[in-house]
């Protein structure tokens, strides 16, 4: 299990900071404290026995370790450095804690990684929303009560099955009253003068396109990205995962991801999917890298975006509703399937948004009335979700059965929702 990646991790992880398996928060405690980058009643340890891990805070003299580093292992990270990898100072560190540690106890290791960052959500949250094919929403007209645009669904469809939504803020939108569960911190309210960020109206987009495939579930919706800028740590997205487990959900909507250099999963993102049920099923957007390079970030089109990659997770990507992949979304092997994802309409904010900035004709500013147009993979991954909900049936039809009946009956055959 590798969280050692190059500098360029996409996004970037808290410099300062690691994540520690629980029973061997001692262990390398003492081995911190020895390398001189931690203790002195400024580090801090943050369990969770949930996760089994614990994050630890307050690194300081990294670069003068990693200095150290580079002195003892000059032939081998020159030669890692020569095959395209770049180690920053936290890199360097865990370096030496998994090298010093191997040779001590034969080759064993303890569990450690990075607290990464999420970015902001578009589609899913990565970054360079227009490079990348995920559309900025676009206000439509709302539809009227009784109207034509509205769901068709037999409104019994998902009755008794509860859906997680692991989000931003949900907007307690008209169309979701009585449909959801979620804390008063989960909500967005916005003020009658306040601009809101685009990514705002994320998590109420993508719980009315579950709820148009199953009418009767209900929703419990968690807050993890700030509406602000839209990031979280993987440290919190990972805690906010594993609350789920003993919740009753069984269908779990993930809209989120990152990038590592060395395409291998963060630890954190590893062990929270592992801690959950076997009975839930974790459905999340593949990415909406399709059509984006960045070298710099280590970013391709062929680049795994976790948790979508992940073997336990059923990772979604966008097509245009007639069957043809979207361009923005990824066509690799560990995405399940595909549903529509480009120029989906659904609940929005009712508010004034600042849009992305994308040339001199944008708005500074755009109004919206509740109800928006977007693309992302996200949007396919909400319509799966809802689907699941859809098949199921309480006690007779469990979700992992209703996500049978969706994908593809072998890799030769592909359909789309």
């Amino acid at each position: 299990m590798s969280d050692v990646d190059s500098g360029q991790t996409y996004p970037e992880c808290r410099p300062d900071q690691i994540v520690v398996g629980l029973p061997h928060v001692r262990l390398v405690g003492h081995r911190l404290v020895e390398l001189g980058v931690w203790g002195g009643g400024s580090g801090r340890v943050v369990p969770d026995d949930r996760l089994g891990l614990a994050l630890l805070t307050d690194l300081a003299g990294l670069p003068e370790v990693a200095g150290r580093v580079r002195a003892e292992y000059p032939a081998e990270i020159a030669a890692l450095e020569a095959g395209g990898r770049s180690f920053t100072p936290l890199d360097l560190l865990l370096f030496t804690l998994r090298r010093g540690f191997g040779a001590e106890y034969a080759g064993w290791t303890p569990l450690l990684g990075k607290n990464r960052v999420l970015d902001r959500v578009d589609g899913t949250p990565y970054h360079w929303p227009i490079a990348m094919g995920a559309d900025q929403p676009v206000p439509v007209d709302p539809v009227p009560v009784d109207g034509p645009g509205r769901p068709s669904a037999d409104p019994g469809l998902g009755t008794d099955v509860r859906v997680g939504v692991l989000d931003v803020g949900l907007y307690p939108h008209p169309d979701l009253a009585g449909r959801y569960i979620a804390a008063p911190d989960a909500l967005i309210e916005p003020k009658p003068d306040e601009v809101m960020q685009p990514w705002a109206g994320h998590a109420t987009f993508v719980a009315d396109l579950i709820l148009r495939q199953a009418p009767g579930a209900r929703l419990e919706v968690h807050r993890l990205l700030d509406a602000s800028d839209g990031q979280a740590t993987l440290w919190d997205a990972a805690r906010e995962l594993v609350r789920f487990d003993t919740s009753g959900v069984e269908v779990l909507n993930v809209s989120f991801g990152c990038y590592t250099a060395d395409g291998q999963p963060p630890l954190l993102m590893e062990q929270a999917i592992d801690r959950l049920g076997s009975g839930i099923v974790v459905v999340a957007a593949a990415g909406n890298h399709g059509r984006h390079t960045d070298l710099a970030a280590g970013i391709t089109p062929r680049s795994a975006s976790w948790p979508a990659a992940l073997d336990r997770v059923v990772a979604i990507g966008a097509d245009d509703g007639h069957g043809r992949r979207a361009p923005f979304s990824p066509d690799l092997p560990w995405v399940a399937r595909t549903a529509p994802g480009v120029g989906v309409e659904a609940a929005y904010l009712d508010a004034t948004v600042q849009p992305w900035a994308e040339g001199p004709a944008t708005p500074s500013t755009v109004r919206f009335h509740g109800r928006a147009r977007w693309s992302g993979t996200s949007f396919a991954a909400a319509t799966i979700s809802g689907a699941i909900a859809a098949g199921m049936v309480p006690d007779r039809v469990s979700a992992h059965e209703a996500l049978q009946r969706l994908l593809p009956p072998d890799e030769e055959t592909a359909e789309t929702y």
